[in-house]
């Protein structure tokens, strides 16, 4: 059996709001249809490519290559800080 352990970018699709009470939305029983199957789309562009080439750039000076998990979820953080954690993001223009 595959179990599920979320990456914190899925979470919008997660915890999206359903039109029924109680019920899961179609956002997020899509998104858990997909990946149980194993149908995931990759994604590119070019503004993605950027981030991707400027992100361990951006996060040099503090870059954490530890991989965290618990029941729920599993990340690797990009920076850890003593109060916080920071997802450092390279924007594409100004």
């Amino acid at each position: 059996m595959k179990y599920f352990k979320a990456r914190p970018s899925s979470l919008g699709k997660l915890m999206s709001k359903s039109k029924k009470p109680g019920e899961l939305s179609q956002t997020c029983i899509t998104y858990l249809k997909n990946w149980y199957a194993g149908d995931t789309e990759e994604l590119d562009s070019k503004y993605l490519t950027k981030g991707i080439l400027l992100e361990n750039e951006a996060i040099k000076a503090y870059k954490n290559e530890d991989i965290y998990s618990n029941e729920w979820l599993v990340g690797t953080p990009d920076v850890i800080l003593e109060n916080s954690i920071i997802d450092t993001k390279c924007a594409w223009n100004r």
